[in-house]
């Protein structure tokens, strides 16, 4: 154990942001950002803006996205004041290499920086719903990741792979994706990471109707989010288990996990548990509450800009106004549903809604 007080500042503050990259890998959110508040960050500091990224990763995980946010505000402030030396550093580098003629260097840094923006950009494209446009600067991201050697770029993009694979149920695919930043994972002792791979493949399992497989998995993750109180992983995953066990015939299993979901302040996770609630009590006949539940869901899911879970919510809603013999209401729930599904690129459910719209231009 290394004693802080006997350190000057500067080594104060890399002290802490090492063991804060530690507890990131252990998933010891609170323990990161406790040590993380205990230290003076000042704006010029090069170290401050790894420390307001951490930071912010810490609050995320507990639940704290506002703060979260202002956390990731401050640390680009204290980029920005970097960002001139930075550039300045980089061409004096460059042209440094090109004197010697260390022209691999050069080559490298340039294409760091081509895999950082083709990576978000997938993010970006993932979550606005346009799936094959994100699939492609993912693949983009690895071909640069992969000419560098960029082993934690590599494993990073597999796993944004695996999200995006997992909406659109292309189970082989996500496994040989799930295998490679899982093997990379384990041999740097990531366990949250790793676990996080683990509740995604639950998803998938969910998309292939693979449920026995889908509540395994997720039970396997759960307690490790439980123990390091990561809310959002508590929240995913939690909503996944839900969902198994409703495909299971488990309706309070079904109801228990969903519940738990609603009391993690994670309201991107919400929708998913407000559906399975919908399902649930649709099953036990309390058509009320599944109305009630279905339109929660779906309204949270446009705030959220979420695509994919506000075309499932939309079209239970066309079934609940079916078997209440609301038809307009149906048509018009379906005919959105359909869009949605048929923009986002997933055929087969695009093909479910449509009959369910024949079956109501028949009423």
């Amino acid at each position: 154990e290394i004693s802080a007080r006997r350190l000057g500042k500067r080594e104060q503050r890399a002290l802490a942001l090492l063991r804060a990259e530690l507890y990131q890998l252990q998933g010891e959110a609170a323990r990161g950002l406790a040590g993380l508040e205990g230290v003076d960050w000042p704006d010029g500091a090069t170290l401050t803006v790894s420390a307001r990224a951490l930071q912010g990763a810490f609050l995320e995980a507990l639940g704290q996205p506002d703060a979260a946010l202002a956390s990731y505000e401050a640390g680009m402030a204290a980029a920005l004041g970097l960002l001139h030396r930075l550039a300045l550093l980089r061409e004096q580098r460059a042209r440094l290499f090109v004197r010697q003629r260390q022209m691999p260097g050069a080559w490298r840094e340039a294409r760091l920086a081509q895999y950082e923006a083709e990576n978000l950009q997938g993010v970006v494209l993932a979550e606005q719903g346009r799936y094959a446009d994100a699939y492609l600067s993912y693949q983009r991201a690895l071909v640069v990741a992969e000419s560098v050697g960029y082993d934690a770029g590599i494993a990073r993009t597999h796993r944004d792979l695996i999200t995006l694979l997992s909406r659109q149920g292309r189970l082989d695919d996500v496994i040989a994706h799930a295998e490679k930043a899982i093997t990379y994972y384990d041999r740097i002792g990531d366990r949250l990471n790793r676990e996080t791979v683990r509740s995604i493949l639950s998803s998938t399992y969910i998309q292939t109707q693979q449920y026995d497989l889908a509540v395994q998995a997720a039970a396997q993750a759960l307690p490790f989010f439980q123990r390091i109180s990561h809310a959002h992983g508590i929240g995913a995953t939690a909503a996944n288990l839900a969902e198994g066990h409703y495909g299971l015939g488990n309706l309070a299993e079904a109801r228990h996990y969903a519940l738990l979901v609603l009391e993690q302040e994670e309201p991107f996770t919400h929708p998913y548990a407000l559906f399975t609630l919908g399902l649930v009590a649709r099953a036990q006949d309390r058509p009320d509450e599944a109305t009630h539940a279905f339109a929660a869901s779906a309204d949270i899911a446009a705030q959220n800009e979420d695509r994919f879970m506000l075309a499932y919510a939309r079209r239970a809603q066309a079934e609940q106004f079916l078997a209440q013999a609301q038809l307009a209401e149906a048509r018009e729930a379906a005919a959105e549903a359909f869009v949605l599904f048929t923009d986002l690129g997933m055929a087969q459910e695009a093909a479910q809604t449509a009959e369910l719209q024949r079956k109501l231009e028949k009423n």
